[in-house]
């Protein structure tokens, strides 16, 4: 197609309208000064000759009785893409979010774009208020990951309870570039969590003490000289939950379970070390006490099945109550 921008948007706006009946299409166009009269010829017949002569405005006044502020701006933006919106309704729901007072800040951030194609007027119609905005829009690539980001703003709420006001958070997507990674933006929030999800230890014993926040793993992946602060995306989504055992100094690591109950998954020691049989039985049978659960080869088969398995080409990176050999050190020095 060879129109210019602004009329070949028009023109898609309209003809998306056709499946919805020519009848009243033809009738809506044909209403439209200074369109002539076209009596009896077929509808599809009079919609080609009103696309024909009607100006870009005229079409949109009968297609939605009104024209959206600025609507020459944002046919031009639509038409610079040359290929029809995905789904004819897409028409339809851009142009109510451009005539609802109600929805003026996603059609200010859909203005400000430099184009506007389908996947823009999926995500500005599905975002929450606070993430609208033209650097959103032009990094969200469709309805599905717009959710996804909703439902990831709801966690940096609850992370951030103090610092993720909606100003800040604006201000935190003003500050992205077209190249910047939602994930990248993402674990900028994360990095910043006040409140990890499990804040309560899952043990009535105060030898251990939680991690509740980004900054405590941070300090303690520091004191332990581990990588414990890369797992902090896991820790924040409730999938990992990390104690420390002051009188020994370890680390335990935790993983809920359905009807709340928890899994050891190992203890650690700094720099990764090797940790004494005598530590392991002594977090072992406090964890047991409390109903924690433990891996039944770290309970059974102890260090002969371990050193089978690791035979075989079979790591366990949450060995560590079980057996008389640290998983971790041996793949460091190996």
């Amino acid at each position: 197609m060879s129109a210019a921008p602004i009329r070949r948007a028009a023109l898609f706006c309209a003809l998306a309208e056709v499946n919805s009946g020519p009848d009243r299409l033809a009738e809506q166009l044909r209403a439209q000064p200074p369109n002539p009269q076209q009596l009896g010829i077929d509808p599809l017949t009079s919609i080609a000759q009103s696309l024909m002569t009607l100006r870009a405005r005229d079409v949109i006044v009968a297609l939605y009785s009104t024209a959206p502020e600025g609507v020459l701006g944002i046919l031009r933006r639509m038409g610079l893409i040359e290929q029809p919106f995905s789904h004819p309704v897409l028409y339809d729901r851009l142009f109510r979010i451009l005539l609802d007072p109600a929805a003026g800040f996603r059609a200010d951030a859909l203005r400000r774009l430099e184009k506007i194609g389908a996947g823009h007027v999926r995500t500005a119609a599905v975002l929450d208020r606070v993430l609208v905005s033209p650097e959103m829009l032009r990094i969200v690539s469709g309805i599905e990951e717009a959710h996804t980001l909703n439902a990831t703003l709801a966690l940096i709420r609850r992370l951030c309870p103090t610092a993720a006001t909606d100003e800040a958070i604006r201000a935190s997507i003003r500050a992205m570039t077209p190249t910047t990674r939602l994930s990248a933006w993402v674990s900028r929030w994360i990095a910043r969590a006040e409140r990890l999800p499990h804040d309560r230890a899952p043990i009535e014993d105060h030898d251990f003490r939680i991690l509740a926040s980004a900054q405590e793993v941070r300090e303690t992946a520091a004191r332990f000289k581990n990588c414990l602060r890369t797992l902090l995306p896991e820790i924040a989504l409730g999938r990992k939950l990390f104690l420390e055992y002051r009188p020994a100094a370890a680390l335990v690591e935790l993983v809920p379970l359905s009807d709340g109950h928890w899994l050891s998954e190992g203890v650690y020691i700094a720099s990764n070390k090797s940790v004494s049989p005598e530590l392991r039985q002594e977090i072992r049978d406090k964890l047991t006490a409390s109903g924690i659960l433990i891996y039944a080869r770290h309970v059974r088969g102890g260090a002969s099945q371990h050193r089978v398995a690791k035979l075989v080409g079979i790591y366990d990176y949450g060995y560590g109550l079980g057996g008389d050999e640290d998983v971790l050190a041996d793949l460091e020095t190996a």
